[in-house]
């Protein structure tokens, strides 16, 4: 594949197994991320490793709401409003106990 192509072929994997990251190798991914484009430059990433298996469902379970609704609208991440109504609506939802 030609550095063009990569360059503009979008590339989402949604399949995942349940082999450990070696540390060296999350070492190697969150240092070239660190290299990728952000809004006016900033790059003000911020990482979070999470490697125990509870703590993981239960971020991904807190996250359902939020990611649901925007599915269901189709445009999921593509409207800031959108977004932020959605995390509002999802955060309502924890504090009344349906998270």
């Amino acid at each position: 594949m030609e550095l063009y192509d990569v360059m503009t072929t979008p590339f989402a994997s949604r399949d995942f197994t349940d082999e450990p990251l070696r540390d060296d190798t999350l070492f190697k991914i969150l240092d070239r991320a660190r290299f990728a484009p952000s809004g006016g430059n900033r790059q003000a990433w911020k990482v979070i490793v999470v490697r125990d298996t509870k703590t993981r469902e239960g971020l991904s379970r807190a996250a359902e709401p939020a990611a649901s609704a925007q599915v269901g609208e189709g445009r999921a991440g593509s409207d800031e409003s959108s977004t932020s109504s959605t995390i509002r609506s999802a955060e309502r939802d924890h504090k009344r106990g349906r998270a």
